[in-house]
């Protein structure tokens, strides 16, 4: 990941370096992925990955709520992710597991408000899941997909919508978010 003056310097050739201080004030570091497309069976027990079907301990009941059972939406390994993780806020090992709503619509489509979300320690035997389906809605073929995920670090901007940029005009923000899009391509790390 580019170190602060890097992401100092790019701001000033962006000819934005008047905005340096509130640029600094908000921008955090970031954890990003890239999936690369696969079946199932070609997965690892364990591997970070989305779609297909989880990785459970063997006493572990697929969650359900009031619509069925939920949907398998991916797995970290957080060893994996554990050199991404420049600010230390994540457990270094272990697995963590995202489920969403079998409504699909609990939050609005892309929230994960209130959906299950698993930790498994990293000494916990894990198993390839028995798929848990609904027929009216999908079947065992559903499970087949999945994407391999690898990650990489980058520097995140808040969402215009959710923080108060008064210092930036809309031009001046599209140009600070053009400057934000070529340091994230400049921080990628080898897939693990």
């Amino acid at each position: 990941m580019l170190d602060k003056e890097e992401l100092r310097q790019a701001v000033l050739e962006a000819e934005l370096g008047h905005l340096w201080d509130d640029i600094e004030r908000i921008i955090r570091p970031a954890i990003y992925l890239d999936s690369q497309r696969t079946s199932d069976n070609r997965c690892a027990i364990g591997i970070s990955k989305s779609g297909g079907v989880p990785d459970f301990p063997s006493e572990f009941i697929w969650p359900e709520d009031e619509y069925g059972p939920c949907i398998f939406l991916m797995q970290i390994s957080l060893e994996q992710l554990a050199a991404c993780d420049v600010e230390g806020l994540l457990p270094r090992s272990g697995l963590l597991s995202f489920f969403y709503s079998a409504d699909g619509m609990r939050g609005g489509i892309g929230t994960l408000a209130g959906d299950p979300v698993y930790y498994f320690p990293a000494d916990t035997e894990l198993l390839r899941a028995t798929p848990a389906y609904d027929s009216e809605f999908r079947d065992a073929a559903y499970y087949e997909d999945s994407s391999i995920l690898s990650f990489y670090t980058g520097w995140s901007f808040p969402a215009f919508d959710e923080f108060k940029l008064n210092f930036a005009t809309a031009p001046t923000m599209r140009r600070i978010c053009v400057c934000m899009s070529s340091w994230k391509s400049q921080t990628r790390i080898p897939r693990i």
